[in-house]
């Protein structure tokens, strides 16, 4: 454990700027030591709900909440509402942030906002969705999530994947616009939060309990929307029986150490999230582990950081070989040769 808290109820996001790690919890937003452990008040948020932070550059914090103005945190002592939303907000707001290729894009409804292009001398265009530049895309239905990949950006919405690549920006009727371009049906995932990309490929959990997942072929048009959780052989579609169709603290991230997906769930009547699927990419194996109760994990370098889903703790993730100095136990199996 890195830091033992009982400020708030239980965390509600977490990002690292600087290199420094950051907190927030109890409507504020706390400098975490990762040698120490202290939690350092910084600025007050203003709201104790599930958040959703963009980073760009070494001062720039927007901070996102269903139903909330978008906020900006200064890293220093300052926390100031943002007057460059969308006009909709905060009543369309639905807590859904994403940075890819020199602009910022937030979700208000089925309406995609997409940042004046952001620029070396000015960085505050990350934040400006109603400057000369910025645009707006409709969709047919709610945005559920948005994910960056190296080619662009997915925009999943309750009924239909949509794709931004990296060559989409185009002129038109003499403006540059942003094209969308559809994929094919999939499932609604079960949040924002619980989208994850790993190289061009996208992992979800989707309402349904179906684990997605979207390939993408550089240079073709062979992106395919599958449904990775029931294949012969290596199908969980059994244990994912066994975790409740409401999932309102529910991520997921990519280690890059171990090449593996962690999915964070709460099993069925559970008040917080204790199990975590894991897919190994390499392995094309899963796992399942226990006894970690994260609802955000951020990565400092080769470090991880989970942030408790109980309470407002904090700890460093994947560390040694015990769990709590009890070591941890495994097991091998084999299968009998017949010779």
């Amino acid at each position: 454990m890195l830091t033992n808290s009982v400020l708030g109820t239980n965390n509600k996001g977490g990002f690292t700027m600087n290199g420094k790690l950051y907190q927030i919890a109890n409507s504020k937003i706390y400098e975490i030591n990762t040698t120490t452990g202290v939690q350092t008040e910084k600025a007050t948020l203003g709201y104790d709900a599930t958040t959703d932070v963009l980073v760009y550059g070494g001062s720039i914090a927007i901070i996102s909440s269903s139903g909330k103005d978008l906020k900006l945190y200064d890293g220093a002592t300052t926390v100031s509402t943002i007057t460059t939303d969308p006009a909709s907000f905060p009543t369309a707001n639905t807590g859904i942030l994403e940075y890819c290729r020199g602009y910022s894009f937030c979700a208000g409804a089925n309406i995609l906002y997409i940042s004046r292009p952001i620029t070396p001398a000015n960085p505050e265009y990350s934040y400006d969705f109603t400057g000369s530049g910025s645009q707006s895309i409709t969709y047919d239905s709610n945005i559920v999530g948005l994910k960056a990949t190296m080619n662009g950006l997915y925009v999943l919405t309750e009924n239909k994947v949509e794709f931004l690549g990296a060559n989409s920006l185009q002129n038109v009727a003499g403006s540059a616009a942003f094209i969308s371009t559809p994929l094919g049906e999939g499932s609604q995932p079960m949040s924002n939060l619980g989208i994850t990309a790993s190289g061009d490929n996208i992992y979800y959990l989707t309402k349904n309990l179906q684990v997605q997942r979207i390939s993408f072929m550089n240079g073709t048009s062979a992106t395919a929307v599958s449904e990775l959780s029931a294949r012969p052989i290596v199908s969980i579609k059994e244990f994912l029986n066994t975790i409740d169709v409401n999932q309102p603290s529910s991520f997921s991230f990519f280690n890059q150490n171990d090449k593996t997906i962690q999915f964070h769930l709460r099993s069925v009547g559970s008040p917080f999230n204790d199990y975590v699927l894991v897919y190994d990419e390499v392995n094309d194996t899963w796992n399942v582990d226990t006894m970690k109760s994260y609802n955000y994990v951020v990565r400092i370098n080769e470090t991880y950081y989970g942030f408790s889903d109980i309470n407002s703790s904090i700890y460093i993730d994947d560390i040694g070989y015990s769990d709590g100095g009890v070591p941890i136990e495994f097991r091998i199996d084999t299968q009998n040769i017949n010779q």
